[in-house]
């Protein structure tokens, strides 16, 4: 939601994806030139790519002289060479790519050469970071670091399994062995840091779907989000504010103070994994509406004033309820949604107003948003918003 001013972007001549600049700062007999690789689709059908690499001139923000095929995978028949990072690690150039697909067979292989140009030899354990299992898998786009005290570290994407978080950024421990990479096993931390907002301010933390043209909220008495004509599942920004899920089990809770008073009006709270594809708690003039998209999986009706509104997330398990301040929750028909399994980027938990296609002049008004973890004891079905 915040950043910039951005530069006009640049375009480049050349294909493919998975770009990567690397600067070769001509110490120990390095080059003194950058370097920009790319991997590209030999044969989709296949899953055959390819690495190739053409010099940068950073001034004048171009490719320029000979491109070079560096890669296209550490056996024959190898699928998705892709995400390729260039070093210099002690006087050798190594190239550090992703194999196997994005899915369970991704995995980490390493190459090396005494030219930046090549050619390139695998390494003899390829890959460096076999595919995983347990408790994070999917692990590869590795991306090494080195850290002020001389350690190395790897940067990864991966999946905890089970879970509707997506893909993570995780860290491995880098050792060498004979010039090569050596990765620690790679777990996951399980902070739990509750979050409370009261938006005496809008946190850096919030996102929107797609830019903004507008503003549609205010804080300073808690959120006021416009009810506005565009809604979830259209191609457009609508009055959401969402933050990702951060752990595979935790309860959502907010406040939500104002009633919708004309037809096609609602607000609540929305769990989000696209355009298509969320779950939703929202209050209208008539009452309470669980949806799931446009299909309404349980209605309630509730007085008119403030009403407390929870999700309680267990895996793919969630449990919607509803309450008065003050009052004792009240659970919905619990949802399995294994529909919100992502396929890159995870669920987004937020707050959503819309006055589906009509002008409106409401505001939804949010007095608080609270995220909290279980505690590891907590016994089966008692966890409340």
């Amino acid at each position: 939601m915040r950043g910039g001013p951005w530069s006009r972007p640049q375009w480049l001549e050349g294909e493919g994806f998975d770009p990567s600049l690397f600067f070769d700062d001509g110490a120990d007999g390095g080059t003194g030139r950058a370097w920009f690789t790319a991997a590209r689709v030999v044969d989709e059908a296949a899953g055959r790519t390819e690495i190739w690499m053409r010099a940068y001139l950073p001034r004048e923000r171009r490719l320029t002289g000979p491109e070079y095929v560096l890669w296209s995978g550490s056996r024959p028949g190898a699928r998705w060479s892709e995400a390729p990072h260039l070093y210099r690690v002690d006087g050798t150039y190594l190239l550090l790519t992703a194999e196997g697909g994005t899915d369970v067979d991704h995995s980490v292989v390493a190459a090396r050469a005494d030219r930046v140009t090549g050619p390139y030899e695998g390494a003899p354990g390829n890959p460096v970071l076999p595919a995983a299992e347990g408790p994070v898998t999917c692990t590869g786009h590795a991306d090494l670091v080195r850290t002020p005290d001389g350690d190395w570290r790897a940067v990864l994407l991966g999946v905890r399994p089970g879970s509707a978080l997506g893909r993570e950024t995780f860290l491995s421990r880098i050792t060498w062995d004979d010039g090569w990479p050596v990765f620690s096993p790679v777990h996951h931390t399980d902070p739990r840091r509750p979050l409370h907002d009261g938006f005496t301010t809008l946190s850096p933390g919030w996102n929107t779907l797609r830019t903004p043209r507008a503003r549609f909220w205010t804080t300073g008495d808690g959120l006021r989000l416009r009810l506005r004509p565009e809604r979830l599942g259209e191609r457009t920004t609508p009055s959401l504010l969402a933050r990702p899920q951060e752990q595979p089990d935790c309860d959502v809770s907010t406040e939500l103070r104002s009633t919708p008073a004309a037809p096609g009006e609602e607000a609540g709270l929305a769990v989000v994994l696209d355009d298509d594809t969320h779950l939703l708690l929202l209050r209208t003039a008539e009452g309470l509406g669980l949806r799931r998209g446009h299909e309404v999986l349980a209605r309630v009706a509730v007085p008119r004033g403030p009403v407390l509104l929870g999700v309680r997330i267990r895996g793919f398990h969630h449990t919607f309820a509803h309450a008065v301040p003050g009052g004792a929750w009240q659970d919905l028909p619990a949802v399995e949604a294994t529909f919100l399994t992502p396929l890159f980027t995870g669920v987004q938990l937020g707050l959503y107003a819309t006055s589906n296609g009509r002008a409106s002049t409401h505001h939804a008004h949010f007095t608080s948003f609270d995220i909290t973890y279980p505690s590891r004891e907590e016994p089966s079905g008692q966890p409340r918003p």
